[in-house]
């Protein structure tokens, strides 16, 4: 099973049925799927299509009372989509939205990294990336270690700093979808995942890099099959066994959402 853990939906006529199109063209079962505009209209198109579309909640940290975890949770949502907080990620205000997430056992899927500018509302939000480093995931993962943390994009340009991040933390994951590969050779993360071989720094049980990874295309549905390229080549690449790949494309995501 091949399941897109990033993808964005919206209140467009014809968007579900485009993604729907796209995901049967590109063999893609199922999908995670969030829309920052409408909670509602998110829920909505996953119950239309409960065998293909997963829903994921929109929270903004920091604007957003605490209680809307617990609210997502009782609808049906399996995990949240963040980004663009008030504050770092490992602010204290924030941990009781993860707190809640981790007792109802929903997946947090932060944006980590540079984020696109959106205008007039950056200035509004008074956006910043530095809020949104993947490193400062560091203290989320130690004080909430039963909270499923996914980095999307593993700190685009910060990758050192996240493949170290999923090297030491069990509950760490993460997705390379938007540009993280497109401006990287597949020497560069050879050289990044160096403790996918057997070394004197290996870790006891040690988890390989690829099965702390999730596929995601956070890509128009016209082009999805260019991140599906791209991360199948890097792990033709750097030598991936046939379980690694089935475990990256789908079965990783699978287990974590316990499908």
């Amino acid at each position: 099973m091949v399941i897109d853990a990033h993808v964005h939906i919206s209140e467009r006529e014809g968007c579900t049925d485009e993604l729907l199109r796209a995901m049967d063209k590109n063999g893609i079962d199922r999908a995670v799927v969030f829309d920052g505009g409408s909670n509602e209209n998110c829920l909505a198109q996953c119950r239309a299509h409960p065998d293909r579309l997963i829903p994921f909640g929109c929270v903004q940290l920091g604007r957003d009372p605490y209680v809307t975890v617990d609210f997502l949770a009782r609808d049906g949502f399996r995990g949240l989509k963040l980004i663009r907080p008030t504050h770092n990620y490992n602010d204290e205000r924030f941990w009781p939205y993860y707190g809640a997430a981790e007792r109802f056992g929903l997946i947090c899927l932060f944006h980590t990294g540079i984020v696109a500018r959106g205008g007039a509302a950056d200035k509004e939000r008074r956006d910043d990336t530095s809020r949104m480093k993947v490193i400062l995931l560091d203290a989320v993962c130690r004080q909430f270690p039963d909270l499923t943390v996914i980095a999307a994009h593993m700190g685009n340009p910060d990758h050192e700093e996240g493949a170290m991040m999923a090297r030491w933390h069990p509950n760490f994951y993460f997705d390379l979808s938007g540009s993280s590969l497109l401006h990287r050779t597949h020497d560069y993360f050879r050289n990044l995942f160096w403790w996918d071989r057997p070394s004197r720094f290996s870790k006891r049980n040690a988890y390989r890099p690829f099965e702390k990874m999730v596929f995601g295309t956070d890509e128009p549905y016209d082009q999805l099959h260019e991140p599906m390229a791209e991360q199948r080549a890097l792990l033709e690449a750097l030598n991936q066994p046939p379980e690694i790949v089935e475990k990256v494309f789908g079965g990783t995501m699978a287990g974590l959402l316990g499908l």
